[in-house]
């Protein structure tokens, strides 16, 4: 209400329109700006031109402005050019007098804004009045307006009470301080220019000693109670920024109080509580306060004798120290204090030491402690002494090594903050009192630290105290090499570190303490965001705002996916067609390239709804990778928004206009969406994390925020915003992507930003036509009716007008080309949006347009003004689509087991990715993911040569190759891409991912062939042994002995002399399987020798798959010849027939002959007349044998015949192989021989006969033997 009440005082205190003429004509010119404008906040100047005779037939020209602003005022934006009221203008900084020039005036009434930003402000106050003036082109004035500066002058004091550890507390020394309520950027708080603290001591406490070089006066005042007021006065600016004022000067302001024992008994326990009160004076000598802040010191204790006293602990005395992981910053405080309450003697040496070396603990803090800063801070007593000390230090070099700091000389009398940084750091000094440098070398961070106070000589007094701040970033994982503690609980601790103090007392005894805080580290995620709004922005115009993530994870851990999103204020909205471009192509201070749209970055925007109701639009900005800017050992900045930072173009629309305020909020907020630390919580710096008020992060209610806020102008009138969405699911924008056929919605926004009230308004808004001059490409019609008209307005619709006093109109909203608003009148400051629903016709292309914008005309002081809104654009979105085609060894395999490969052979993948779609398409790419013949999983990534967008009916290959793991492997690709505009913008629609599987068997091929005949296998000559003409039948066994499929084996079948005898082919033939074919024939005489052979292309490549069997039989013909001669000498010769004496012996010859094919063996002659012919053991084919026989004492001639015979059932080879012959077949063979007994000379007697008888018995008798012997030959036969 407050704000309204203003801007309606700044209208009620208008300065009267003054009218002047020129060459050009008469006008009328007036100047508004706010009543009040708070300290250190930007606003607006109006200027209000009347032209009643201008019109674009006769317009007003060469109208030269001059405006004088207010001293502590400075320029800020104009807008100029075409379509603004200004042509240009100059700006003397020094006069502060603002020149325009403006274009022709063509309209009755003209209006434009110029933002203004306040300087000077440390010496305005609440009676500061901003006045500035506009002039014409005599240079006289003619308006004016005048801003009250508001603001406060809200400072407190600072009181705290300290006492030398071991000291029985009595002496007490009080630190006062000033500080700003409010010291932030924005802060609207006046600069002081006196501060007075006043402090009251109770009766009987003395004041020993008050600082001196404060900056300050000491006033002492003993007041009749009894009671002592002290007072510090300090004359100079001081506030409302930054630290406090002791911080800043670095000067600390203290009153050191005594307690004495008879004013103030131990049973009094501790000194009464004690209260300072602060005064402050402005530059004009308004007051403020008092304002108050009170500190009670500790118990009374009865003190010590001589010895040192050491603690550490946090900065509020906390012995367990709980650190946030890259938290800026944590601090713990070692203090240590030399009490002698024996004697007078001082010491000559303290030395107080923290190093990682003096305990495991030690060294596991500074593996986890980055240290930013030392402070060395000295008590009274020791500032007094102003003794020399020494700084030591060691790295994580060597942590053994102390090395000595070599700067300035050091003594107690000064304060001094170490600034702990690698070399080439920047920016670290600030809000440090006198800080001086520790540089230390890249790559290395502190790992101890140790101060020596010492002069020599016995002169570090009793009561003298040296406290050591340390200031450091935690870190979860560890400096040295970013392990991660085990296990990985996300705290690490408690550490116990030990602080050591030692004291050389006067007669040379050394005294010593050490003690120990707890210290716990936290894991978090350390993102900070930074957004920068300008100054001021004007409606309908451009404006850019910069927004920053930063990661400051202390070890260098990047964030996977981190978001930037920018909460823009209403009726701001981000201009697609600009695009979001980086701010520096490299981080200032690690020199890490920015991501860029397309290229590591992505950006969408939505809508959120405040708690006020309205809309904002936010812009997501995507980040792949975000690294850290503050690894330990790197250059440093202190400044921690110089990270990512992107511009954001933007256009503000007429909804930005407000009337009861003329500011505009940004905020931008930052979070990461990697699993691994998407829901730690976020720390760096406290006040820069704040609740997500729009749940932006869905796993975290906490996240990073920065604000910021722009002054917004106006060129005044009947402001006029256009917006568009393809429907209510959508969020408005400047553009949309619509479906055809399908809707699209416009929004119409109208707000009155004149003094007064505009009549007669009529709102006009010719739907998209072809052929129109914004260069529409498919139509639109209205589905329905208008909504949002206010109450008394009048809608109205048309099918042919072209303007909105042309066609026919009606309240028919069915098929309408154009509708109109007509409003009575439309009150200063309101405002109404319209809800437009229309139809896009069907067979509209990819990236056809339809552009819309709308405008009006109202009354206002009498004369018809005109009034345009920007465009708004309705883009036809594309059909993204493509194919995903992927072989393995050139061909295609819907199913396993694929291709058939050779283990450790190298396997080749193309993948055909082409374009289907109307839009071009980038980020091609493919992932592969496989399981192998072992059950490993993983994934390939395909490369191409080619790049960048793939146009539509394009196809682009990858190629991938890995080697063959044995067994059956699959593979299912995974192609993605995006959808872009010709500028290569990703677009709404997206094509979904394509798949395409492959498989392939790796393994080994081979193969065997078995061959047997007549059922046996048969691996030499002479083979079987078969009758001519008998059946042979050959079988052949196909065995796949690989573990790959084979397929089309052929199967030959040849003979010795060439000759086939089969031909067959095995289709297929799974691993391990078999399979036999046969063929059959008439056995021939003699050898038969036939080979078979298998042969198949072999599937994993190289040459063809062979193997080969043979098989041998043999066509048996026996054969025998029998030739017996005699003859009466063994030497022959050999005949038929021979005579012989009486009782004279004879030969017998038997010749065989073996007139078959097959050996004989156990060839067995038989001859009734000679029983014991031996038989031949073997006898080959062709072969010929003799046996010779003797016989002795013949008497009697006679003719004798011999037989040898093959029998019909078998016949033994020399071998023993049995050869079956036809059944009842039989070869016998017969030969004979004579023999005659010559006839004797001498007469016959009975003596020659018994002879005769005796030999005839005795031939009986042996023929009688040789038949028996010949009957069981044949039956063994």
């Amino acid at each position: 209400m407050s704000v309204l009440l203003a801007f309606c005082l700044a209208i009620a205190t208008l300065i009267p329109f003054a009218s002047s003429a020129s060459a050009a004509g008469a006008y009328t010119l007036s100047l508004t700006a706010p009543v009040s404008a708070p300290l250190n906040q930007g606003f607006s100047y109006t200027a209000t031109i009347s032209t009643p005779g201008a019109s674009p037939a006769a317009p007003m020209t060469g109208v030269v402005l001059t405006s004088t602003l207010a001293p502590g005022l400075e320029l800020d934006t104009l807008a100029t050019g075409p379509g603004t009221p200004v042509q240009s203008y100059t700006y003397d900084p020094t006069t502060r007098v603002i020149t325009f020039t403006l274009n022709d005036l063509t309209k009755q009434l003209t209006t434009f804004t110029y933002s203004v930003t306040q300087i000077d402000n440390t010496v305005k106050s609440q009676d500061t009045v901003l006045h500035t003036t506009i002039s014409d082109q005599s240079g006289d004035p003619t308006s004016a307006a005048d801003t009250k500066v508001v603001g406060d002058l809200n400072y407190h004091p600072g009181k705290s009470a300290f006492t030398v550890q071991g000291s029985n507390n009595r002496d007490v020394t009080y630190y006062l301080d000033v500080s700003t309520v409010n010291a932030n950027a924005g802060t609207s708080t006046f600069t002081t220019w006196q501060q007075t603290l006043t402090d009251t001591l109770p009766a009987g406490a003395v004041i020993t000693a008050t600082s001196s070089n404060d900056g300050g006066t000491w006033t002492t005042t003993n007041n009749p109670d009894g009671t002592t007021t002290v007072t510090w006065d300090h004359l100079g600016a001081y506030g409302p920024r930054g630290p406090s004022l002791t911080e800043l000067s670095g000067k600390k302001i203290w009153v050191q109080v005594h307690y004495p024992v008879a004013q103030f008994p131990d049973a009094t326990i501790k000194p009464p509580l004690n209260t300072v009160q602060l005064t402050v004076k402005d530059h004009d000598g308004n007051a403020a306060g008092p304002t108050s802040a009170s500190a009670q010191s500790v118990d009374f204790t009865t003190g010590v004798t001589k010895d040192i006293f050491l603690t550490k602990a946090a900065i509020n005395g906390d012995k367990d120290i709980v650190s946030a992981s890259g938290g800026f910053l944590s601090a713990y405080q070692v203090e240590a204090a030399y009490i002698n309450g024996v004697d007078s003697d001082k010491a000559s040496s303290m030395t107080v030491q923290d190093a990682a070396t003096d305990s495991a603990g030690n060294a596991q803090f500074f593996d986890h402690s980055d240290v930013y800063y030392l402070n060395t801070i000295f008590n009274a007593a020791l500032q007094n002494a102003n003794l020399p000390y020494t700084l030591e230090y060691t790295t994580s070099a060597n942590n053994s090594l102390w090395q000595t700091y070599t700067g300035s000389a050091l003594t107690t009398g000064e304060n001094t903050n170490f600034v702990v940084q690698t070399t080439g750091s920047a920016g670290m000094h600030a809000y440090q009192n006198n800080p001086v440098d520790l540089n230390i070398p890249i790559g290395e961070h502190l790992t101890g630290w140790r101060i020596v106070v010492s002069s020599g000589a016995a002169l570090i007094p009793s009561g003298a105290e040296a406290d050591v701040q340390a200031n450091y970033a935690a870190s979860y994982p560890s400096l040295t090499d970013g392990s991660l503690p085990t296990p990985a609980t996300g705290s690490v601790g408690p550490i116990v570190n030990t602080a050591t103090g030692s004291l050389t007392d006067a007669s040379g005894v050394t005294h010593s303490k050490t003690d120990a805080a707890n210290f716990t580290v936290q894991d978090r995620a350390n993102i900070a965001t930074f957004v920068a709004a300008p100054t001021s922005i004007l409606v309908g115009s451009t404006a850019v705002y910069q927004a920053t993530i930063s990661n400051l994870d202390p070890v260098g851990r990047s964030y996977k996916n981190s978001e930037l999103d920018v909460v823009l204020p209403p009726g701001v909205v981000y201009d697609p067609a600009v695009g979001i471009t980086p701010a520096y192509a490299s981080t200032p201070t690690t020199n890490i390239p920015v991501p860029t749209l397309g290229n590591g970055a992505t950006v969408t925007t939505s809508n959120v709804t405040d708690a006020n109701g309205e809309v904002h639009q936010v812009v997501h900005i995507v980040v792949a990778d975000l690294p850290s800017l503050r690894t330990v050992g790197e250059v440093k900045n202190r400044d921690e928004f110089l990270g990512f930072r992107y511009n954001i173009p933007t256009q503000v629309l007429a909804q930005a206009f407000d009337p009861t305020q003329n500011t505009a909020e940004v905020t931008s907020w930052a979070f990461t969406n990697d699993p691994l630390y998407s829901s730690l919580r976020m720390d760096f710096y406290g006040p820069y994390y704040n609740p997500d008020l729009y749940d932006l992060d869905p796993a975290l209610s906490r996240v990073a925020k920065w604000t910021d806020q722009s002054v917004v102008n106006t060129s005044g009138g009947l402001l006029l915003g256009k917006q568009v969405r393809a429907d209510a699911s959508a969020d408005w924008g400047l553009s949309a992507t619509v479906k055809s056929p399908g809707t699209v919605q416009w929004q119409v926004y109208v707000a009155n930003a004149l003094p007064e009230s505009v009549t007669n308004a009529v709102v006009f808004d010719r739907l998209p036509y072809l052929g129109d001059n914004r260069g529409t490409q498919f139509p639109v019609t209205l589905s329905g009716p208008v909504t949002g008209a206010p109450a008394g307005a009048v809608l109205e619709y048309s099918t042919d007008a072209t303007s909105a006093s042309t066609g026919t109109w009606t309240t028919d909203p069915s098929n309408a080309t154009a509708f109109r608003l007509k409003l009575d009148s439309l009150a200063s400051g309101d405002n109404l949006t319209l809800l437009v629903s229309t139809n896009v016709p069907a067979a509209q292309k990819y990236q056809d347009i339809a552009v819309n914008d709308v405008t009006a005309t109202a009354d206002y002081q009498g004369q018809n003004r005109n009034f345009i809104s920007n465009t708004a654009t309705a883009q036809v979105e594309g059909t993204p689509s493509f194919t995903l085609v992927k072989k393995t060894n050139g061909l295609h395999y819907d199913s396993a087991p694929g291709a058939a490969v050779a283990t450790g052979s190298t396997v080749s993948w193309t993948y055909q990715v082409t374009n289907t779609g109307d839009t071009p398409l980038d980020n091609v790419a493919i992932s592969d993911a496989y399981t192998d013949g072992t059950g490993k999983a993983g994934t390939l990534t395909p490369t191409s040569s080619q790049t960048g967008t793939l146009l539509p009916g394009e196809s682009r290959t990858f190629t991938a190759t890995g080697t063959a793991v044995n067994g059956e492997y699959h593979n299912t690709a995974t192609a993605t891409a995006t959808a872009v505009d010709a500028e290569g913008k990703a677009l709404a629609p997206q094509p979904k991912a394509q798949t395409d599987q492959s498989w392939y068997l790796a393994g080994n091929a081979a193969l065997t062939v078995e061959k047997t005949t007549n059922g046996q296998n048969v691996d030499s000559a002479p083979g079987l042994q078969l009758t001519p003409g008998d059946q042979v039948t050959w079988a052949y066994k196909v065995t796949n002995t690989g573990s790959l499929p084979l397929t089309n084996i052929d199967v030959t079948d040849k003979d010795s002399a060439g000759n086939t005898v089969f031909v067959g082919t095995v289709a297929s033939l799974a691993a391990g399987k078999s399979v036999t074919l046969s063929a059959s024939g008439k056995a021939i005489s003699g050898q038969y020798h036939n080979t078979v052979t298998a042969s198949a292309a072999n599937p994993a490549g190289g040459d063809a798959l062979q193997a080969a069997d043979e098989s041998w039989y043999f066509g048996a013909e026996p054969g025998i010849s029998l030739l017996k001669q005699v003859s009466a000498s063994p030497d022959g010769p050999w005949s038929n027939s021979v005579s012989i004496k009486t009782g004279a012996s004879i030969y017998w010859q038997f010749t065989v002959v073996n007139t078959g094919n097959i050996p004989l063996g156990n060839v067995v002659i038989g001859d009734e007349n000679l029983p014991s012919i031996p038989a031949i053991a073997s006898l080959q084919p062709g072969e010929t044998k003799t046996v010779v026989v003797k016989q002795d004492s013949i008497v009697s001639g006679y003719t004798n015949t011999a037989s040898v015979s093959i029998p019909g059932v078998e016949v033994k080879t020399p071998g023993g192989t049995v050869i079956v012959k036809k059944p009842g077949a039989k070869a016998t063979v017969t030969s004979s021989a004579t023999v005659t007994i010559e006839s004797p000379a001498l007469a016959y007697t009975g003596a020659a006969f018994g002879w005769l008888l005796i030999g005839a018995v005795g031939l009986f008798g042996l023929g009688l033997t040789m038949r028996i012997l010949s009957r069981r030959t044949r039956q063994r036969g």
